[in-house]
């Protein structure tokens, strides 16, 4: 690993790899869909998969870091071979995203044990009929959650349709579920 950063005697080049490491750690790099092999040669790496390992590596010292389990001092131990500016920036750009970090590490953990929502979407529709009956006039709620699992980074989708009633038993839940949070936090 030290060979491959030795390389690297240019402060902005760092930080871009600093910064993807942060994304990798964070698989927000799946989103942007760029080869890595385009990405070794714009950093002056030899091979796609040198350049792949420092990313791994630097990502989980990101994580130990964050996670407590090293400390700073044996963060910067493995950019030794680093000026003082060039260390500092591996202290920056971690400072910078934290809570980027954070928030995906606490994601993480969350959707270990159980489907952790991520977002949802809503509509309104009139059912004009069924199979069974001509003329039905009614109207639900179809409602999309969009859950993290722990064995996939994809999302699954969740999708239910719902009568008024069955929308106001969900808001009632979910008030109760809110107000037992709330008195635990206080």
């Amino acid at each position: 690993m030290q060979d491959i950063i030795l390389s690297i005697d240019n402060k902005e080049i760092l930080n871009e790899i600093l910064y993807y490491s942060i994304d990798y750690l964070i698989e927000s790099t799946k989103q942007k869909n760029v080869p890595i092999k385009k990405l070794s040669h714009k950093f002056g790496f030899s091979n796609p998969d040198e350049f792949e390992n420092s990313i791994k590596f630097i990502s989980n010292l990101y994580r130990q870091y964050i996670l407590e389990m090293i400390s700073e001092a044996e963060l910067l131990s493995h950019f030794a071979h680093f000026n003082s500016d060039f260390q500092q920036s591996v202290l920056d750009v971690f400072t910078v995203r934290r809570n980027e970090i954070e928030a995906f590490l606490i994601d993480e953990h969350n959707a270990r044990k159980n489907d952790l929502l991520i977002s949802f979407d809503w509509d309104i529709r009139w059912i004009l009929g069924s199979s069974n009956m001509a003329s039905l006039r009614t109207q639900i709620a179809n409602l999309i959650l969009n859950c993290k699992t722990s064995k996939s980074s994809d999302l699954k989708t969740i999708q239910m349709e719902l009568s008024r009633e069955q929308i106001d038993k969900l808001i009632n839940v979910l008030e109760k579920c809110d107000e037992q949070l709330s008195s635990r936090e206080s």
